[in-house]
């Protein structure tokens, strides 16, 4: 009698993992489903977002071809000032991670 009742908890517990393991691989594999779904949205969306980008900045790079061949002098000046400020925000930047007390005060 122990025998059968051995065999018959065996056979119950091999088909619950049987079906533990059936569920866990039809989970894994809706997970799959949708992991690759997601995968898929995100790389279409990145390609867009690329595309418009690049788009964009063709479009920005002609425009500003065109003002600089239309107005060359003051597209100079523009670049000069622009040229100015950048190396006064780097002059700013150095001098006050070197820690003079000095330079700190004045800005």
């Amino acid at each position: 009698m122990k025998n059968i009742n051995r065999e018959k908890i065996r056979e119950l517990v091999l088909e619950g993992v049987e079906d533990a393991l059936d569920r866990i691989e039809n989970q894994y594999e809706d997970m799959s489903e949708r992991a690759s779904n997601v995968i898929g949205s995100l790389k279409e969306k990145t390609g867009n977002a690329y595309d418009s980008m690049k788009s964009k900045a063709h479009y920005a790079r002609e425009r500003t071809q065109k003002y600089v061949h239309s107005n060359p002098e003051k597209s100079l000046l523009i670049a000069a000032g622009a040229g100015a400020l950048a190396a006064l925000i780097a002059i700013m930047m150095v001098k006050k991670s070197k820690g003079c007390r000095h330079c700190r005060d004045e800005y």
